[in-house]
């Protein structure tokens, strides 16, 4: 009788260690059943960029090496929405700052660079970026304003942004990634490295790295 209750007894723990196991099982099944619509969630949250409207001023971030972010100001300025277009040049590339390679890529496209300028700066982080941006524009008067941003950068940028500079009116407008579809990231290699980055980046933005 005692042997029958031992065995008994040792089958009820056996049940009960297979509960995590199967816990565990149940939820990779969710997630393989649901991992499209959680991974294409993953990549939408990171864009929180706003409808365009008129300003004194449209600011293009650094970074934008496809033209993407340039571009995008671009079309908003000859919408009219903006008579100034500031290109921050946060980025040195081959002893070259990236503001005046920015505005020659649009004029190579035959569009006009008038009232286009260079915010230089030495920052070497989104967050040192927005204060030396934000600094340019208050020395100016400028107040209200478009921040161009590529997508997957822009929830990122508006939270750094907001706390550099919560006097300015900011209005945070998106372009879209170049080579990918932000919900369709996963799709591609240059989707998952961009959007693994950002997620890397804005968790530990949270910690001050």
């Amino acid at each position: 009788m005692l042997a029958e209750s031992t065995r008994t007894a040792r089958a009820g723990m056996r049940g009960i260690a297979l509960i995590p196991v199967l816990v565990v099982l149940a939820f990779a099944a969710l997630l393989w059943i649901f991992h499209e619509p959680i991974l294409s969630g993953a990549g939408a949250f990171l864009d929180n960029g706003a409808q365009p409207h008129q300003a004194e001023a449209i600011v293009v971030l650094a970074g934008g090496w496809r033209g993407e972010r340039i571009v995008a100001a671009a079309d908003l300025k000859e919408r009219g929405l903006a008579p100034l277009v500031v290109v921050s040049g946060a980025v040195t590339l081959y002893g070259q700052r990236e503001c005046p390679m920015a505005i020659d890529f649009i004029r190579r496209m035959g569009r006009s660079t008038e009232g286009y300028v260079c915010a230089d700066s030495n920052a070497s982080s989104s967050k040192e970026e927005a204060g030396n941006v934000a600094d340019f524009l208050r020395k100016r008067g400028l107040k209200r304003v478009l921040v161009v941003s590529c997508d997957t950068h822009m929830r990122r940028a508006s939270r750094l942004w907001r706390k550099q500079a919560p006097d300015l009116d900011l209005t945070f407008v998106s372009a879209p990634s170049p080579n990918f579809e932000l919900k369709r990231w996963y799709k591609t290699r240059e989707g998952r490295k961009w959007v693994v980055l950002e997620w890397t980046k804005v968790i530990t933005s949270y910690f001050g790295i």
